[in-house]
């Protein structure tokens, strides 16, 4: 078996690390992610980056969870039903187990994304007080 390179060595340590650690202190962590509404979720959606985000939240990391409606515009001849597509998206979301309801006006996550940017995305609280604006 090749012996792995120093880098892959390291980020593999490093991974193990911050698995122990978001077991015993998941809220030194927060995420901020999201994703474009082109078309429903499918099971490599679900594999690839959904299961992860169902267990780091169950394990009480912080999560906002953003929907770029707008980028869709930016890089699509045709960007198709963005409102159905938006809504489809917030159901798998709810299908999978996610906890909160992301909301799809682009004008709160542009400015959810400004704000916590600015303030290195501090606490959950910003992104509650800005949904709860609605």
């Amino acid at each position: 078996m090749p012996i792995p390179s120093k880098t892959l060595y390291t980020a593999i340590c490093r991974n193990k690390e911050i698995e122990h650690e978001l077991v015993s202190d998941p809220r030194k962590f927060r995420i901020l992610t999201g994703d474009r509404p082109t078309g429903r979720l499918h099971v490599g959606h679900y594999f690839g980056t959904l299961q992860n985000r169902v267990r780091l939240q169950n394990l009480g990391v912080e999560t906002c969870i953003l929907i770029a409606d707008y980028q869709v515009l930016t890089d699509r001849d045709r960007p198709g039903e963005i409102k159905q597509n938006v809504l489809n998206l917030m159901l798998d979301y709810l299908s999978i187990g996610m906890e909160w309801p992301p909301f799809p006006d682009s004008r709160i996550h542009v400015k959810m994304i400004k704000t916590n940017w600015k303030a290195n995305v501090r606490t959950k609280k910003k992104c509650k007080s800005i949904y709860s604006r609605i």
